[in-house]
């Protein structure tokens, strides 16, 4: 028998780094450090904290779409229901 060697390949992924909102971040505090604007500091932090609260807004919206269409079934239902016991 053959003693047949096996390599290994081992590919790792990350997504190591800034990205664009942290970016985005770091040139707003750059900025307002060297005095070159003069915004508040909720602007400045906003890149962080808009995607979040954007997604977080984003998911409540569909559960609001999602909860309206139900009480429109279930209305609509009733209503065809009562339809149903006259006729």
């Amino acid at each position: 028998m053959e003693n047949k060697e096996t390599e290994q390949v081992i590919v790792t992924t990350s997504s190591g780094g800034v990205g664009f909102f942290g970016a985005l971040f770091l040139v707003f505090l750059v900025l307002k450090l060297c005095n070159v604007i003069n915004w508040s500091w909720w602007w400045i932090t906003s890149p962080l904290w808009v995607p979040p609260v954007a997604l977080i807004g984003l998911v409540v919206s569909v559960f609001v779409l999602i909860a309206i269409g139900f009480i429109i079934y279930v209305s609509v239902a009733a209503i065809i229901n009562l339809f149903k016991k006259h006729v």
